[in-house]
C-alpha cells in the first residue's frame, strides 16, 4: 500500500491533482469496460532551436539497407514484419545517429496507418503528413533527440509543400504530451474510443474535422 501512496503522490507532483484524478478515473472505468482517449495534435511551424545538432550526430532519413541492418538489434523495436508493411507502404523513418549508432527515429506516413489500438487505422488531410512510432535509445535520453529529428522531417516534408504533421498521444501518457507541447505541437481535437460487448466503436471530435482526422476499422 505504501509504495502506491509514494507512486501517486510521485505522480501528483509531476503531473497535478486534475491530471491524476483523470488517469485514475479512467482506469475505474475499464476495469467495467474499454475506454480510450487520444489526443490529437498537430505542428505547422518548424522549431528553429531544435534545428540546432550537436555535430557529433548525423541525421537523415535511412534507406532500407540500414533499416534492415538496425532492425537486428531488438532494442531498437524494429521487428521484420513491421518494416515489411511500413516499407510497402512508402512510409520513411527520419533518424539521428551517432557514428553510426541509432540514437533516435520517428516514422512519417501520407497514408492512413494501422494503430495499436483494437486493429484500428489512423486517417488524416493527405495535405499533412502523420507521424508515428517515436524512440530514443535509453542511452540518448534527455538529449531532445526526438525534437531534432521531427524538426528536420517537419522542415523537409514542408519544402515539399505539406501543411505540417499530425499525430496523436494517448490522454493519459502525461509525459510524452508535455514533450509535444515543448516541441511546438498544439492540441487539435480528441478522439474516443469505447469498445461494448465486443464492438468497437470511435468518434473524433468536431475540432478533428479541419484535418479530416478519423479512425477506422481493417
Amino acid at each position: 500500500m505504501s509504495k502506491k501512496l509514494d507512486l501517486i503522490k510521485k505522480n501528483i507532483q509531476h503531473h497535478g491533482v486534475p491530471n491524476v484524478l483523470y488517469q485514475y478515473s479512467l482506469k475505474l472505468i475499464n476495469k467495467v469496460m474499454f475506454v480510450n482517449i487520444l489526443t490529437c495534435i498537430a505542428i505547422s511551424k518548424t522549431n528553429q532551436s531544435a534545428l540546432n545538432v550537436d555535430p557529433k550526430f548525423d541525421h537523415g532519413f535511412l534507406n532500407e539497407d540500414l533499416l534492415i541492418d538496425y532492425s537486428k538489434n531488438e532494442e531498437h523495436d524494429l521487428p521484420q514484419d513491421f518494416l515489411e508493411v511500413a516499407l510497402s507502404k512508402g512510409d520513411k523513418c527520419y533518424a539521428v545517429t551517432d557514428d553510426g549508432q541509432l540514437a533516435s527515429y520517428g516514422w512519417y506516413s501520407n497514408e492512413k496507418t494501422l494503430t495499436n489500438i483494437n486493429e484500428l487505422y489512423f486517417c488524416f488531410d493527405p495535405q499533412y503528413i502523420y507521424m508515428y512510432k517515436g524512440l530514443t535509445n535509453k542511452n540518448y535520453r534527455g538529449q531532445k533527440l526526438h525534437a531534432v529529428g521531427m524538426s528536420w522531417a517537419l522542415n523537409q516534408y514542408m519544402e515539399k509543400g505539406y501543411k505540417g504533421i499530425v499525430s496523436y498521444v494517448e490522454s493519459t501518457n502525461f509525459d510524452s504530451l508535455k514533450s509535444c507541447w515543448r516541441m511546438g505541437y498544439e492540441k487539435i481535437g480528441v478522439i474516443y474510443i469505447f469498445k461494448i460487448f465486443g464492438k468497437v466503436f470511435h468518434y473524433p471530435s468536431r475540432s478533428c474535422r479541419k484535418f479530416d482526422i478519423k479512425l477506422k476499422s481493417v
